[in-house]
């Protein structure tokens, strides 16, 4: 898992991480989001067990539509 704010400073996004915790990359520096050539906000990339991108979705999902994708990959 990755996260990428749009039109926050670097110091908005370590304080987020910091608030809520998360132990996984956020913000631009990582280069996640330009190596998996991600179009938009939000972006969901479904990744499999042997790191390969098995689905890009950019919008909105339901709980449903993301529970199925992980199902896919599981």
């Amino acid at each position: 898992m990755f996260a990428q704010f749009a039109k926050s400073t670097k110091e908005d996004v370590a304080k987020f991480a910091e608030t809520f915790h998360l132990t996984f990359p956020v913000g631009e520096e990582n280069g996640i989001a330009k190596t998996l050539d991600t179009k938009g906000l939000p972006t969901l990339v479904f990744i499999s067990k042997d790191g390969q991108v098995t689905k890009q979705i950019v919008g909105a999902l339901s709980a449903e539509e993301i529970n199925a994708g992980i199902a896919e990959i599981l």
